[in-house]
């Protein structure tokens, strides 16, 4: 190490722009898998990322700037092909973007069958604990109660 201390700086500086290199690769990959189209744009409205074509500007809604709390506006494209969901990117109550994305509706259709399946279990299951004679007592690993069937009142 030479007096100065360069050396040494120069190894921090590389091995940080190294490691904030990996990071970005990671990020993109991930909103590049996504599989609806997302769109990032900055304060100004501007596209900061896309992982697909599409236009290179968004109106951004007034209600998701002046927010200082996250919010998000949902819409159906003009040709109803596709819903758009708009969310505020906030960070420590600063607004920095938003994040648009666009679902086909087979997608959503698809989560809210899943969701419709789990609420059908639940419904099932909360039936046995009202309707059995027998007394259902369900705890956690931790021995914490999450459930009794009303047998036991």
């Amino acid at each position: 190490m030479d007096p100065a201390g360069r050396f040494e700086r120069e190894s921090l500086c590389n091995d940080y722009s190294e490691r904030s290199n990996k990071e970005q690769k990671f990020l993109q990959a991930i909103l590049t898998s996504f599989p609806a189209q997302i769109r990032i744009f900055d304060l100004q409205g501007e596209l900061f990322f896309n992982n697909s074509s599409g236009n290179d500007r968004v109106l951004v809604p007034e209600e998701l700037v002046s927010s200082t709390e996250k919010k998000t506006i949902v819409n159906v494209t003009e040709d109803k092909n596709r819903v758009i969901t708009q969310t505020n990117i906030i960070h420590e109550g600063e607004f920095l973007g938003i994040l648009e994305m666009y679902w086909h509706p087979k997608e959503l259709e698809k989560a809210l069958s899943y969701l419709d399946s789990y609420t059908n279990l639940a419904l099932d299951l909360k039936a046995v604990f009202e309707t059995s004679y027998d007394v259902i007592y369900v705890s956690d690993g931790n021995g914490v109660t999450l459930r009794v069937s009303s047998a036991c009142e």
